[in-house]
């Protein structure tokens, strides 16, 4: 895994990670750290604070992770690229992160655009369309 992080542009400026779920498959992903002007890591430890639940605060359920994995199973070639446009996928995206939010309405719709907003830019770098 190190290997394959530091091979990703010859930069060494990246990370990678592996998850093995318990049928034994793994799944992995290197990124780099900043893309331009996007922080990686703070983007996505942004997110993950937004599936904490919170009283009297902006959250998403968890849900919405397994949602999308289901919508989107059918969608993905063989190698783990999506079938779909950009806009098509931030449209489900958009969708069902609406649906597995919580929080005051305004302010729920602003925090989906900003999660839509920086999870497509995420997927784009990474070259899923």
């Amino acid at each position: 895994m190190e290997k394959k992080a530091k091979n990703i542009d010859g930069e060494k400026d990246a990370f990678s990670i592996a998850l093995m779920k318990h049928s034994g498959q793994v799944k992995e992903t290197i990124c780099k750290w900043k893309y331009e002007d996007m922080d990686v890591l703070e983007m996505l430890m942004n997110f993950a604070n937004k599936l904490e639940k919170k009283d009297d605060e902006l959250w998403v359920s968890k849900s919405f992770i397994y949602r999308l994995a289901e919508e989107f199973e059918r969608l993905k070639r063989d190698d783990g690229y999506l079938l779909v446009s950009e806009a098509a996928f931030e449209a489900e995206l958009r969708r069902i992160i609406g649906r597995t939010s919580h929080g005051k309405k305004d302010a729920r719709r602003e925090m989906v655009e900003n999660i839509v907003r920086d999870l497509s830019q995420l997927l784009v770098v990474w070259g899923l369309f």
